[in-house]
């Protein structure tokens, strides 16, 4: 259903491989999960692994794999585990065919507000459920009366979202004459350009070359990887270089949306200017620009993430539900 969204508040870099429309990769989410379990006290980070003890994926093969897992911390195992679930009930075996998961929700992912240039102004949103769906996530994991498995799944889309609507091309679509209405570029899935390494002789997508901005999926593969990746993150962007502003308002996911949107706008598509509707090189700069957009957007994530889950796992409420 369309709605108008004017109302609203407003390791190395990777080798670019095709993906379907997920917002960072699972390095990116695992890296955002991080984050927020560094900025949680121990009773926190307890609370919140222990409603993730009965998750439905919890006793499978999808959470003990060893590139899922940081050494032997179970309680950080699961904050990354939880983060990717959404993605990995797209198309993972365990759950059923890819798509056709009961625990796939492909439009709960993302919201496609319009932009059209040569406006800059916010147009309608032509998809996606987000929005909805992590009200109805945070309600469910509020009511400690809900079933701890139902209660777990969604928390586990709360990690995953918080990440989603920090990559700008999941809250934006361009409109031009080579991608109209009603899809637009589809965030940046429909628009092709020549591999900037020079390595291989596949083009790249651009929602993909965003989703991967903080590493690839092969290159951050262990533990020691993942710490790595997420402590380089904390020091380039601290939580004290941000404003109280830009981290307060924990679960105001519309504001964050429409930031993203000013970022695909400001920072995606207007440096391509011409080539933004792909087939020609990216311009000079443009890599390490997006680089800086990326890690600072996922660090944001991870400390936006550590407040939506200091609120709702206050102490006195967590110990009611037991």
């Amino acid at each position: 259903m369309r709605h108008v969204l004017f109302g609203l508040a407003v390791c190395n870099l990777v080798a670019f491989t095709p993906s379907l429309a997920f917002a960072w990769n699972s390095t990116g989410h695992r890296v955002v999960a991080y984050v927020a379990y560094k900025q949680l006290d121990a009773a926190t980070q307890e609370r919140v692994a222990d409603l993730l003890k009965r998750h439905p994926a919890a006793k499978t093969d999808l959470w003990t794999k060893a590139v899922r897992t940081n050494g032997d911390c179970a309680v950080l195992n699961r904050f990354l585990n939880a983060a990717t679930f959404p993605d990995d009930a797209r198309s993972e075996g365990t759950f059923g065919e890819p798509g056709f998961s009961f625990f796939s929700r492909p439009s709960d992912h993302y919201v496609n507000v319009t932009f059209t240039p040569p406006s800059v102004t916010p147009g309608i949103s032509i998809g996606g459920n987000i929005l909805a769906s992590f009200e109805q996530n945070l309600a469910t994991v509020r009511n400690t009366n809900a079933d701890a498995p139902v209660r777990a799944t969604s928390l586990s889309w709360i990690f995953h979202q918080v990440g989603d609507v920090h990559q700008p091309l999941h809250s934006t679509v361009r409109v031009s004459e080579k991608f109209p209405l009603p899809k637009g570029d589809l965030g940046g899935n429909l628009v092709h350009f020549p591999n900037p390494r020079g390595s291989q002789d596949w083009e790249f997508e651009l929602h993909a070359y965003w989703d991967n901005l903080l590493g690839g999926d092969k290159e951050v593969s262990c533990a020691a990887q993942l710490k790595d990746v997420g402590d380089s993150l904390i020091k380039e962007f601290s939580r004290e270089s941000f404003k109280p502003s830009e981290i307060q308002g924990a679960d105001n996911l519309n504001l964050w949306v429409m930031e993203s949107y000013s970022l695909a706008v400001e920072k995606v598509y207007l440096p391509l200017g011409d080539r933004a509707d792909g087939t020609k090189d990216l311009p000079d700069g443009y890599e390490a620009a997006a680089l800086k957009v990326g890690r600072r957007r996922a660090a944001q994530a991870g400390y936006r993430l550590a407040e939506v889950l200091k609120t709702l796992f206050p102490e006195s409420a967590e110990k009611s539900a037991k």
